[in-house]
């Protein structure tokens, strides 16, 4: 008898176990970890005047808007050390090289490849629901990306849309504005076998 009680406390134990290390995200957390590459494009609306929020979307402001079509390359780094920020966070870094064709409101005019400078590393903070959908926040360029990763860890997706970023010179201490931007970009990652 005690071996029969025994034998049926396993399945007890394994239905009160696994929700909890499901909530935990635990096979997330460590499955995504390491170095992705990424590639991305999308397009942004630029504006030195700025932006007037309406509902949902971005109306620019002024004479002196500009639209540009963006193609962009990096790296991700996620690692799992928790965010001191961002409470159920955890931490990485982004870097990226990007490159945008400018219209200013006309047929493409010019192209502007990457320089030097925007060659930038920025900490980022992430964090997976228990289905997988992944959200990061990278503060210092002001974005929130969201998508999902792949069941074998192997790719995933990020998005960012109709978020305000201002845009500032690198180059000149302190950096001076630019430009403000809203950008709609698809990301697509994939894994660094290390």
């Amino acid at each position: 008898m005690k071996k029969l009680s025994a034998f049926l406390m396993l399945p007890l134990l394994a239905i009160f176990m696994v929700p909890v290390l499901a909530s935990a995200n635990w096979y997330y957390w460590w499955g995504i970890q390491g170095t992705w590459e990424m590639v991305a494009t999308g397009g942004c609306i630029h504006s030195p005047d700025g932006f007037e929020p309406n509902a949902a979307s971005f109306t620019a402001k002024g004479e002196h808007w500009w639209t540009s079509t963006y193609v962009g390359q990096g790296t991700f780094t996620f690692d799992v050390a928790p965010s001191l920020d961002y409470p159920g966070h955890r931490t990485g870094t982004m870097t990226v090289t990007q490159s945008c064709a400018h219209s200013n409101g006309q047929v493409i005019k010019n192209v502007v490849p990457p320089p030097v400078l925007n060659l930038e590393t920025f900490p980022l903070h992430w964090k997976i629901a228990d289905d997988g959908v992944i959200t990061v926040k990278i503060p210092n360029v002001g974005l929130e990306l969201s998508g999902k990763v792949s069941l074998d860890y192997m790719s995933m997706t990020l998005v960012s849309m109709n978020q305000l970023q201002h845009v500032y010179n690198p180059a000149t201490k302190p950096p001076t504005f630019l430009y403000d931007q809203v950008c709609v970009i698809s990301r697509v990652l994939f894994r660094v076998r290390e």
